[in-house]
């Protein structure tokens, strides 16, 4: 057994004082009920709060922008989106994305502009905020020269 500097064993487990022990003391079956329904009751508004935000995060809509630009251009074409990039940010808008494909069908875009909106109202509105600014409209006449094509704008709903 361990001693320490008191004399008092750190391995001792008898009762802490004589007739007491550290045991809870024993509930009632209708306690132990109560107790296992209060339980059951956070459970199903837990899972119920779970299940809403669930629903919540699967009705996004996302904006996707298409371009198919001239096959020497697409690294300009990568760096002109990414200023769109900053423009939507400031104008409110969440994740915008520049992708570029790699491996794609004849036809389809070289390079795609995304970006997630919460519904069709908040992209209207931030369409509107970003194509009323000067610097968008300087730079969409300099993007229209580096496209063989005019943009397509598509919206699609996630499904999940």
């Amino acid at each position: 057994m361990g001693i320490v500097s008191d004399g008092k064993s750190h391995n001792d487990h008898r009762p802490i004082a004589q007739g007491k022990t550290m045991a809870e003391p024993q509930e009632t079956q209708q306690e132990k009920e109560t107790r296992w329904a209060a339980q059951r009751a956070t459970h199903e508004t837990q899972q119920k709060d779970y299940r809403a935000a669930r629903v919540r995060t699967r009705g996004r809509n996302w904006l996707v922008v298409g371009a198919i630009v001239i096959i020497v251009a697409t690294h300009e074409v990568e760096q002109e989106l990414l200023k769109l990039m900053a423009m939507v940010s400031r104008a409110g808008g969440v994740q915008p994305r520049v992708l570029r494909s790699h491996l794609a069908s004849p036809g389809a875009p070289d390079v795609v502009f995304e970006q997630e909106v919460a519904d069709l109202e908040t992209l209207t509105t931030q369409i509107t905020q970003v194509t009323e600014r000067k610097d968008f409209q300087t730079w969409s006449s300099h993007m229209s020269g580096l496209l063989t094509q005019s943009p397509k704008r598509e919206v699609y709903l996630i499904v999940e």
